[in-house]
């Protein structure tokens, strides 16, 4: 279990973590409202993913690149924030 614990850590900061929801949210709107047939899957998809990966806070193509936008030395503060922004905007 060490190396999944290792491997799930959270790299991806604030900023990116909240674009990553917003955009998340617009894309899923836009393809259940605009987009039509394959698009609406295809948007569908790429909605749920940037949704997923910004509540995570875990990117995996940023893991295998090795790339980290979060914040090193960030304080436990500023995490509770987000982490309570996100949670009132999916309930």
């Amino acid at each position: 279990m060490r190396g999944m614990k290792s491997c799930c850590q959270k790299n991806i900061g604030p900023l990116d973590r909240a674009a990553r929801v917003l955009v998340g949210v617009i894309l899923l709107l836009l393809s259940i409202y605009v987009f039509g047939d394959v698009y609406q899957v295809y948007g569908l998809i790429l909605a749920l993913i940037f949704i997923i990966t910004g509540v995570s806070g875990f990117c995996l193509i940023y893991a295998i690149l090795g790339y980290d936008s979060l914040i090193k030395g960030q304080s436990q503060k500023e995490e509770e924030e987000i982490e309570k922004l996100l949670d009132e905007l999916f309930s």
